[in-house]
């Protein structure tokens, strides 16, 4: 999925996340990290629902900012940014499930809303299943 972005684009995209998230950082690396993500939930997630949250929303965010940043938007180069992304996106909506008690929640982004479908029992860590399942989520629990 690398694309090779111009110059401009690129150096813009790097000032810009290094100003925002103290880090230097460039569109393939979001792209792949997003990627590398949405990749990791065709296994059951192994780990508790507050760090798949955490991990979800701190890059996703991170992404969404990109995204909507002005001094970037008129480059060609963004709108080729935004489409694998969004190509990724629909990946990821795939691989998870709405939780139908955060559907209402304004202030939660989209990707916030949403849990994997697979699991293994590591994710019920503190949190009885049944709690999950009342609420209509249904999960592929793999040992």
């Amino acid at each position: 999925m690398k694309f090779e972005y111009s110059d401009d684009y690129a150096t813009k995209f790097g000032d810009f996340t290094e100003i925002n998230f103290e880090e230097r950082t460039f569109a393939n690396d979001l792209i792949e990290s997003w990627q590398s993500l949405v990749e990791s939930l065709t296994k059951p997630y192994n780990d508790v629902l507050e760090e798949f949250s955490f991990d979800v929303s701190s890059l996703r965010e991170s992404i969404d900012l990109c995204i909507n940043e002005k001094s970037l938007a008129d480059f060609d180069d963004h709108k080729i940014f935004e489409e694998k992304i969004i190509l990724l996106d629909k990946v990821f909506i795939n691989l998870t499930q709405e939780h139908p008690d955060w559907q209402n929640f304004i202030n939660f982004n989209w990707w916030e809303k949403r849990v994997p479908k697979k699991v293994t029992p590591k994710f019920f860590y503190g949190t009885e299943r049944d709690c999950y399942e009342k609420v209509g989520l249904q999960f592929e629990i793999v040992e």
